[in-house]
């Protein structure tokens, strides 16, 4: 079955756009590390990885929810994916990948390997490699607040919006049902890949 889903994405072109939009991103970051220590390097990659898989998801394989109503949320990540191109499907992969490092320190992770790791070197160096701008370190900085505050709003909330508004430039819809997913799968990824990994490299 898994053959047959893979044929069918490359025929439909899935692959080529995915990997236009998503995949090529994660290749060049990574390809910029060099001879980084290995938590940096774990956690450029780990970041790079999980932020490619999630956005897979969101942008291809998330459906509408339909009510039983019949009225519908759609999912404007997937329906609007052509406003998408190289530049701006950046934006979004390193708001993503951000979120991921914002939820490592707004858990308090970094202040528990405090003697291995300078936990302030590694953000810069992690922001640096994936090239925020002033303006992303700002949404940056307010995605570890919500991280360490906790409840609502969340940081994927946030960020749900924030890539509305300035990846797809369009007003961010009230759609619980999808934001609710968004957050679902997120929080999935950080809990079930990405934090376990860069718990294993600390071991070493």
């Amino acid at each position: 079955m898994k053959f047959i889903k893979r044929f069918k994405d490359i025929v439909s072109g899935r692959i080529a756009k995915s990997n236009r939009l998503i995949g090529n991103h994660g290749q060049r970051i990574c390809g910029k590390i060099g001879d980084a220590p290995s938590f940096i390097n774990a956690l450029v990659v780990g970041a790079a990885m999980c932020s490619i898989e999630f956005l897979e998801a969101i942008l291809f394989d998330v459906k509408d929810f339909k009510y039983n109503d019949g009225t519908k949320e759609a999912n404007h990540f997937k329906k609007y994916i052509e406003q998408l191109d190289e530049k701006n499907s950046f934006e979004m992969f390193k708001l993503v990948a951000g979120n991921y490092l914002a939820r490592f320190i707004g858990g308090g992770f970094f202040e528990k390997i405090t003697d291995a790791i300078d936990a302030v070197k590694i953000t810069d160096q992690f922001l640096e490699l994936y090239e925020f701008s002033d303006e992303d370190k700002k949404i940056f900085c307010d995605l570890v607040q919500l991280a360490k505050k906790g409840g609502r709003p969340s940081p994927e909330f946030r960020l749900f919006n924030t890539i509305l508004e300035k990846v797809y430039n369009i007003q961010p819809p009230e759609t619980v049902f999808q934001i609710m997913n968004f957050e679902l799968l997120f929080m999935g990824s950080f809990n079930d890949i990405f934090l376990p990994g860069l718990l294993e490299i600390l071991k070493k």
